[in-house]
């Protein structure tokens, strides 16, 4: 097992394909413990996972029940989600280029959300995965909302997400507002601005506060910005430079935190005007996904983002490489078992 989901319901296990010698994960859903409203989550979660196709949301293999428990298997994406990379690797915050790497596979995603008319409203460092090979996928998509035009002709949610408090630091103010007005596709752009303070910081805005504080700032104070100390784009004096032409910053590899030095860091002017953008109060002036995907932060990137991050990821422990080996792969005798007569093809 490699970690816990839903709640702290589920069981997320590695486990190996057999006839194609690949592994997989496997996520394990106690039924018979879900709520009426949480059973509607899965159902909702699993049906639009199956409606989507795209590079950058992660795939869904297959789906079945054994006893009590709901499977659902999704490729394993080796270096887990950001906010474990953050954990493991980056305490302190993610060096730009390596954000920059991110965020474009990101925006890709998001894009193909928005023109499907979805909105993600889960956008944080735990629901971005990382493959072996530099891909990123969008998970977490048990929160996500299709708009309907109304009789206006425009789309707009007035529904807010249940159980969603985990989500209110990266949640956009005109979500919890819950007027009239509602909220459109732009509410996941606030959310891309905290994505990218997150993994820049190492750390959230407003940590460590209670919810109904959290909602107060939201509502009534300026918006989240990263750290004041500016740098302008030449300014690499604590970077690293690679054939990428960008800095990679340095990787943690010792178990014990590093002192935080988040009040100490130097971004970009660019990466600051990316973040302001994102995290504008008032929605009709937050860019979309694919604008945002021209920015000048993303754009300066000089290789695709996959071969960026795979150079970038060098010297991250990968995810079965955090767990004991008896720990990560106790239940792969089992799985073994009930895996083996399926075939990839089969479950697209």
């Amino acid at each position: 097992m490699i970690g816990r989901g839903f709640y702290d319901s589920a069981k997320v296990c590695v486990a190996l394909h057999m006839p194609s010698s690949t592994f997989l994960v496997v996520k394990r859903t106690d039924l018979d413990v879900q709520s009426t409203d949480q059973l509607e989550t899965l159902k909702h979660e699993v049906q639009m996972l199956r409606s989507l196709h795209h590079p950058n949301i992660l795939p869904l293999y297959s789906t079945f029940i054994i006893s009590q428990e709901l499977w659902t298997i999704f490729p394993l994406m080796s270096y887990g989600s950001c906010a474990d990379i953050l954990s493991e690797s980056y305490r302190d915050g993610m060096p730009e280029a390596l954000i920059a790497a991110i965020l474009k596979e990101v925006l890709q995603g998001l894009d193909y959300l928005h023109r499907m008319s979805i909105i993600h409203r889960g956008m944080k460092g735990g629901h971005v995965l990382v493959g072996n090979d530099g891909r990123v996928c969008l998970s977490g998509l048990r929160k996500s909302f299709r708009l309907d035009s109304n009789s206006s002709g425009s789309k707009k949610a007035h529904d807010f997400p249940l159980h969603a408090v985990d989500l209110l630091p990266w949640m956009a103010p005109e979500i919890l507002k819950q007027d009239l007005l509602g909220y459109d596709c732009s509410a996941d752009i606030y959310s891309i601005g905290i994505l990218a303070i997150e993994l820049a910081h190492g750390s959230l805005p407003y940590v460590g506060l209670p919810p109904t504080k959290v909602l107060l700032e939201k509502l009534h104070k300026a918006s989240p910005s990263l750290c004041p100390t500016r740098s302008d784009a030449s300014d690499t004096s604590t970077m690293h430079t690679t054939t990428t032409g960008t800095d990679t910053g340095s990787v943690i590899t010792s178990l014990e935190a590093p002192a935080s030095n988040v009040g100490q860091k130097k971004f970009s002017l660019v990466f600051h005007q990316f973040v302001d953008a994102c995290v504008q109060n008032d929605p009709s002036l937050r860019p979309t996904s694919n604008s945002l995907a021209c920015h000048s932060f993303i754009k300066q990137m000089k290789k695709k983002s996959p071969e960026i991050l795979a150079e970038l990821l060098t010297g991250v422990p990968r995810l079965t490489h955090r767990q004991e080996e008896s720990s990560a792969l106790g239940d792969m005798d089992v799985m073994e078992t009930d895996l083996a007569a399926m075939s990839l093809d089969e479950w697209q």
